[in-house]
Protein backbone atom coordinates (compact mmCIF):
# COMPACT_ATOMS: atom_id res chain seq x y z
CA UNK A 1 0.00 0.00 0.00
CA UNK A 2 2.62 2.13 1.09
CA UNK A 3 3.74 2.10 -2.34
CA UNK A 4 0.97 2.95 -3.78
CA UNK A 5 0.64 5.84 -1.74
CA UNK A 6 4.34 7.15 -2.94
CA UNK A 7 3.46 6.85 -6.46
CA UNK A 8 0.69 8.81 -6.23
CA UNK A 9 0.88 12.79 -7.63
CA UNK A 10 0.63 14.98 -4.24
CA UNK A 11 -2.45 16.68 -5.78
CA UNK A 12 -4.45 13.70 -5.50
CA UNK A 13 -3.78 12.90 -1.75
CA UNK A 14 -6.59 14.24 0.99
CA UNK A 15 -4.25 16.09 3.21
CA UNK A 16 -3.83 18.64 0.49
CA UNK A 17 -7.00 18.45 -1.28
CA UNK A 18 -8.50 18.77 1.60
CA UNK A 19 -6.99 22.25 3.08
CA UNK A 20 -6.75 23.66 -0.37
CA UNK A 21 -10.72 23.12 -1.17
CA UNK A 22 -11.45 23.96 2.17
CA UNK A 23 -9.33 27.30 1.37
CA UNK A 24 -11.17 27.69 -1.89
CA UNK A 25 -14.79 27.70 -0.03
CA UNK A 26 -14.34 29.49 2.63
CA UNK A 27 -12.57 32.46 0.61
CA UNK A 28 -15.55 31.94 -1.96
CA UNK A 29 -17.98 32.66 0.70
CA UNK A 30 -16.03 35.61 1.88
CA UNK A 31 -15.89 36.70 -1.08
CA UNK A 32 -19.26 36.18 -2.39
CA UNK A 33 -20.54 37.97 1.06
CA UNK A 34 -18.56 41.20 -0.30
CA UNK A 35 -20.05 40.74 -3.62
CA UNK A 36 -23.88 40.74 -2.35
CA UNK A 37 -23.09 44.01 -0.27
CA UNK A 38 -22.06 45.93 -3.56
CA UNK A 39 -25.17 46.49 -5.00
CA UNK A 40 -23.83 48.88 -7.56
CA UNK A 41 -20.88 48.50 -10.02
CA UNK A 42 -17.58 50.70 -9.93
CA UNK A 43 -17.81 52.64 -12.97
CA UNK A 44 -14.57 52.64 -15.04
CA UNK A 45 -14.17 52.69 -18.05
CA UNK A 46 -12.93 49.16 -18.85
CA UNK A 47 -16.07 47.84 -17.00
CA UNK A 48 -18.23 49.48 -19.72
CA UNK A 49 -16.19 48.66 -22.50
CA UNK A 50 -16.19 44.96 -21.28
CA UNK A 51 -19.85 45.18 -20.42
CA UNK A 52 -20.66 46.15 -24.07
CA UNK A 53 -18.77 43.56 -25.49
CA UNK A 54 -19.99 40.81 -23.39
CA UNK A 55 -23.79 42.23 -24.06
CA UNK A 56 -22.88 42.14 -27.80
CA UNK A 57 -21.30 38.71 -27.49
CA UNK A 58 -24.72 36.97 -25.63
CA UNK A 59 -27.08 38.98 -27.68
CA UNK A 60 -25.12 38.55 -31.60
CA UNK A 61 -22.11 35.82 -31.13
CA UNK A 62 -19.77 38.51 -31.63
CA UNK A 63 -17.88 41.01 -30.04
CA UNK A 64 -19.21 44.66 -30.46
CA UNK A 65 -19.22 48.02 -28.93
CA UNK A 66 -21.78 50.41 -29.41
CA UNK A 67 -22.85 48.09 -32.67
CA UNK A 68 -19.35 48.39 -33.96
CA UNK A 69 -17.55 44.85 -34.33
CA UNK A 70 -14.61 44.71 -31.87
CA UNK A 71 -11.74 43.04 -31.84
CA UNK A 72 -10.72 40.62 -29.62
CA UNK A 73 -9.34 41.64 -26.03
CA UNK A 74 -9.65 38.87 -23.73
CA UNK A 75 -11.96 35.92 -22.84
CA UNK A 76 -13.44 37.73 -20.33
CA UNK A 77 -16.10 39.04 -22.09
CA UNK A 78 -16.92 35.43 -23.42
CA UNK A 79 -16.87 34.18 -20.11
CA UNK A 80 -19.42 36.14 -18.64
CA UNK A 81 -21.46 36.42 -21.48
CA UNK A 82 -24.25 34.08 -20.74
CA UNK A 83 -25.09 36.09 -17.84
CA UNK A 84 -26.73 38.87 -20.21
CA UNK A 85 -29.06 35.93 -21.19
CA UNK A 86 -30.68 36.80 -17.86
CA UNK A 87 -33.68 39.46 -18.57
CA UNK A 88 -33.36 41.77 -15.59
CA UNK A 89 -29.58 43.82 -15.65
CA UNK A 90 -29.17 43.63 -11.61
CA UNK A 91 -29.59 39.66 -12.02
CA UNK A 92 -27.27 39.50 -14.77
CA UNK A 93 -25.03 41.92 -12.86
CA UNK A 94 -24.84 39.95 -9.97
CA UNK A 95 -24.54 36.19 -11.50
CA UNK A 96 -21.33 38.59 -13.34
CA UNK A 97 -20.54 39.04 -9.75
CA UNK A 98 -20.35 35.85 -8.34
CA UNK A 99 -18.85 34.07 -11.73
CA UNK A 100 -16.10 36.00 -11.02
CA UNK A 101 -15.40 35.18 -7.71
CA UNK A 102 -15.63 32.09 -8.32
CA UNK A 103 -13.06 32.20 -10.97
CA UNK A 104 -10.60 34.27 -8.92
CA UNK A 105 -10.65 32.21 -5.94
CA UNK A 106 -9.93 29.67 -8.05
CA UNK A 107 -6.31 31.02 -8.63
CA UNK A 108 -5.31 29.31 -5.14
CA UNK A 109 -5.15 26.05 -7.64
CA UNK A 110 -2.39 27.05 -9.89
CA UNK A 111 -0.92 29.15 -7.25
CA UNK A 112 -0.49 26.01 -5.31
CA UNK A 113 1.14 24.06 -7.41
CA UNK A 114 3.85 26.48 -8.24
CA UNK A 115 4.61 27.21 -4.75
CA UNK A 116 5.46 23.67 -4.33
CA UNK A 117 8.02 23.38 -7.07
CA UNK A 118 9.98 25.45 -4.77
CA UNK A 119 8.17 25.15 -1.19
CA UNK A 120 7.20 22.53 1.13
CA UNK A 121 3.30 21.51 0.96
CA UNK A 122 2.75 23.13 4.52
CA UNK A 123 4.50 26.60 3.25
CA UNK A 124 2.75 26.49 0.12
CA UNK A 125 -0.90 25.86 1.61
CA UNK A 126 -0.13 28.50 4.30
CA UNK A 127 0.91 30.97 1.50
CA UNK A 128 -2.68 30.63 -0.20
CA UNK A 129 -4.17 30.45 2.46
CA UNK A 130 -4.60 33.63 3.13
CA UNK A 131 -7.08 37.21 1.70
CA UNK A 132 -5.43 38.72 -0.63
CA UNK A 133 -6.30 42.39 -0.48
CA UNK A 134 -6.93 43.43 -3.73
CA UNK A 135 -9.52 40.42 -3.69
CA UNK A 136 -11.73 42.52 -1.26
CA UNK A 137 -13.65 45.67 -2.38
CA UNK A 138 -16.59 46.08 0.24
CA UNK A 139 -16.59 50.21 0.26
CA UNK A 140 -15.34 50.45 4.14
CA UNK A 141 -11.76 49.06 2.30
CA UNK A 142 -12.05 52.39 -0.08
CA UNK A 143 -12.52 54.68 2.63
CA UNK A 144 -10.27 58.24 2.24
CA UNK A 145 -7.35 58.72 4.50
CA UNK A 146 -7.93 61.56 6.73
CA UNK A 147 -4.68 62.79 6.28
CA UNK A 148 -3.34 62.59 3.03
CA UNK A 149 0.26 63.21 2.41
CA UNK A 150 1.55 66.33 0.38
CA UNK A 151 4.56 66.48 -1.95
CA UNK A 152 6.83 68.79 -0.56
CA UNK A 153 8.14 71.60 -2.81
CA UNK A 154 11.67 72.36 -2.88
CA UNK A 155 13.09 75.49 -3.43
Amino acid sequence: MSALRARAPSWTRSDVLLPLFAAYFAFSAFYVWQAWRRETPAIFTDELELTQISRAIAHTGHPARRGVPYHFTSLYPYFTAPAWWLHATQEAFDTIKYLGVLAMTAALFPAYGIARMVISQRWAIAARSRPRPSRTHPSWSRSRWPIRPRPSHSG
